[in-house]
């Protein structure tokens, strides 16, 4: 059931950028995506039960093996439901190559578009910029004592963002090409 198109804009210390590697004039970094079992800026609370299913459904296993798991420069501004779950291919601004959970953050690879989306993000890193993520999904929110929980998500993506809702959704690292940090 679902109930919300859940967009965050607004949890934990930045940390130091790591570089992956650099193909084709774009670098790749490595990024916590968000944090999850805390309460973010928005009042919002994403368990690891609910989030983790999301990591390995056979969408997102199809979209990262195709190279097709985008994301945009900022969240759509409209309310139109179609929207909020479309990709824009004119406004994907990165492409997250590969997810992993490491303690309660949802970290990734990721690296620019070959577009002028993309070369704005590659940019930004190369002058110094943590740039940052945030969820966009789909799912029910309950009050809790843990505050708004979210549920039954459906990811869409994580957008680049310049203010995360997520304190830790920064890039963290620029990677070597081999994939050894």
């Amino acid at each position: 059931k679902i109930g919300f198109v859940i967009c965050e804009n607004a949890s934990s210390e930045t940390q130091d950028q790591v570089i992956v590697g650099e193909k084709n004039n774009r670098v790749t970094i490595e990024a916590i995506l968000q944090d999850m079992n805390v309460k973010n800026r928005n009042g919002r609370f994403y368990s690891d039960k609910e989030l983790m299913p999301e990591l390995t459904c056979p969408r997102t296993v199809e979209l990262i093996k195709s190279g097709n798991f985008c994301g945009e420069a900022g969240h759509p501004m409209c309310k139109d439901i179609a929207r909020q779950q479309t990709i824009d291919p004119n406004n994907v601004s990165h492409k997250i190559l590969k997810l992993w959970k490491e303690g309660n953050n949802i970290k990734a690879h990721v690296k620019g578009t070959p577009n002028d989306r993309g070369e704005n993000f590659n940019n930004f890193i190369l002058d110094d910029t943590k740039v940052s993520f945030s969820l966009r999904a789909l799912g029910s929110v309950q009050n809790t004592n843990r505050g708004a929980e979210v549920k039954n998500i459906k990811v869409i993506t994580w957008d680049w963002v310049i203010f995360p809702s997520h304190k830790a959704a920064y890039m963290t690292g620029i990677v070597e090409e081999s994939g050894n940090i």
